[in-house]
């Protein structure tokens, strides 16, 4: 019986790594270079006008320097509970703009993503359905690659 337990053990500990080293592969293949050069701040003029009202947020994001895809800070504002407001500026030019899951209907949304590639995982609550998305950005839109739906929580919700 302790042979199957040190069987099994080491099976979950080996699917474990298996499947942070497949997140990590995904991330890898949508890899680019990051920006290390002095940072713009944000632009509220043209079409960063209507987010005026979140500039000192909006500011305080961006300070931070570049968080996804080589050269833009995605900034995330509280919007009431379980909303969340999100935004991508492009510490470059300042550029403003809006991340396409943004606001109350995507419920205690949850992002993952990394300063070197141009995926973002995300997750949030539907109702009693949890939905995962994958994005890639390209530079002007994003795109979906995955887009599922299970039944129940999302996993890491608080």
């Amino acid at each position: 019986m302790s042979s199957y337990r040190s069987w099994l053990a080491a099976s979950l500990a080996l699917a474990t790594l298996a499947g942070a080293a497949a997140r990590a592969e995904r991330y890898e293949a949508y890899a680019v270079k990051v920006y290390d050069g002095p940072l713009a701040r944000p632009d509220f003029s043209g079409s960063g006008r209507k987010h005026r009202l979140f500039r000192t947020v909006i500011r305080e994001g961006a300070s931070g320097g570049v968080n996804f895809a080589g050269h833009y800070a995605l900034v995330g504002i509280g919007c009431g509970a379980g909303c969340r407001l999100v935004l991508l500026v492009d510490v470059r030019s300042g550029r403003i703009s809006s991340f396409p899951l943004s606001g109350e209907k995507y419920f205690e949304l949850q992002l993952k993503y990394r300063r070197d590639s141009r995926l973002v995982q995300a997750a949030w609550q539907d109702d009693l359905t949890c939905v995962t998305r994958e994005l890639v950005f390209t530079g002007q839109t994003f795109t979906t690659l995955r887009n599922q739906r299970q039944d129940g929580d999302c996993p890491n919700r608080e």
